[in-house]
């Protein structure tokens, strides 16, 4: 039962960071087509509009941040699952469940850091592209942390799998000859 607890909760914290990812998805787009509009009135020689296009940038540098410790704890939460996990009845499923939001969640961040470094390359101000190009590292490390997930889970999976039948074989039959 305590196995269970764990995952249910692996999984929540798993579940909540993948909110956060889409959530942070939408304001980074948002930053892009910011930098977009601010590109086209450089190029076009007018004011610029948008006062607070830097300090919307630090802040969500912040939060990237922030956000990249939570994600730092994710690969230890699941290696201490992946070390305690034995088949309980029930399980499985669950670890199946938490295999795939690990996927999901990497792959989410993956997709932040493409954004981001579409961000980066759409904003012209040198303080700002400064700012993009530190979210940018921040997010590529939060990539590299996250590329394990996948692995411990799928690892969680098998150990938590009902143990096989002794009586079958293991492998494919033999081809008669």
């Amino acid at each position: 039962m305590e196995l269970q607890k764990a995952l249910k909760q692996a999984e929540s914290r798993l579940s909540i960071a993948g909110d956060k990812i889409s959530m942070m998805q939408g304001k980074l787009e948002d930053l892009v087509f910011r930098a977009q509009r601010i590109g086209a009135a450089l190029r076009a020689k007018t004011p610029v509009q948008d006062t607070m296009f830097g300090y919307d940038i630090q802040h969500f540098r912040r939060e990237v941040r922030s956000f990249g410790q939570e994600i730092l704890a994710l690969p230890g939460v699941l290696g201490s699952l992946e070390r305690e996990a034995v088949y309980v009845p029930g399980a499985d499923k669950m670890a199946q469940s938490l295999m795939r939001l690990s996927g999901r969640v990497h792959k989410q961040v993956q997709g932040l850091h493409s954004a981001a470094l579409l961000a980066h390359n759409h904003i012209r101000l040198p303080e700002h592209k400064m700012d993009a190009w530190y979210i940018c590292q921040e997010i590529e490390e939060m990539t590299q942390k996250t590329q394990a997930l996948p692995t411990l889970a799928n690892k969680v999976v098998i150990k938590t799998a009902p143990p096989s039948d002794p009586a079958t074989p293991a492998g494919p039959p033999a081809a008669a000859t």
